[in-house]
């Protein structure tokens, strides 16, 4: 799950990487004013998802999260392979998500492979 949305930090990231935590907050600050939701809480009613600008059930979250991690994850690594050139300064995942995310996020949602420009 999502800890801080603006900073593309999920839970499994910070369990990775505790530094991470230094992050939190440092854009929009929502991730610091709302409190942990109970398990009870993630199944009643619907949640916003900033990439679609729509309202989902949790499960629809999820999975548009697992569809959309693994396409950054793919495009990261498209980024790295035509940037390995001496000079070029190679992004990590994170940097990269955070630096490309709403146009990441515009050609997930409308379906643009891999190889369009």
């Amino acid at each position: 799950m999502y800890v801080c949305i603006c900073n593309a930090i999920t839970e499994k990231d910070l369990k990775r990487n505790p530094e991470l935590k230094k992050l939190l907050g440092t854009k929009c600050g929502k991730c610091m004013s709302r409190k942990k939701m109970t398990q009870a809480e993630k199944y009643i009613g619907q949640f916003y998802c900033y990439e679609t600008k729509t309202f989902m059930k949790w499960s629809e979250l999820m999975n548009f999260y697992d569809g959309f991690n693994s396409y950054c994850s793919r495009m990261w690594l498209d980024n790295c392979d035509e940037n390995k050139h001496p000079g070029s300064k190679l992004l990590t995942l994170i940097e990269y998500k955070r630096e490309y995310h709403d146009w990441l996020a515009e050609r997930y949602n409308n379906n643009v492979g891999f190889t369009s420009t």
